[in-house]
């Protein structure tokens, strides 16, 4: 999450605005199984429902799928460069 200040609507206890929040979903290649039951675009449903519900302005959202590669070097320089 990127914060500055000052307090505005959408302030922390410490008086932080979220200026951006970024979400990455791993593993969004993989649903239907006991451990992630849920599709990429069911997780990302699930989230901005959250989000919302606490009152999060979606505009300031990202939620982002990424899907594993198994080998966490790669991985890693998968999410710098989405």
């Amino acid at each position: 999450m990127i914060f500055k200040r000052p307090k505005s609507a959408l302030s922390n206890q410490r008086g932080f605005t979220l200026v951006e929040l970024i979400i990455v979903i791993g593993s969004s290649q993989i649903s239907h199984r006991i451990t992630d039951p849920f599709t990429a675009s069911e997780r990302i449903v699930m989230i901005r429902t959250a989000l919302k519900k606490v009152g999060i302005e979606m505009s300031r959202c990202w939620i982002i799928p990424v899907p594993d590669v198994n080998i966490h070097k790669l991985w890693v320089s998968q999410i710098i460069n989405y």
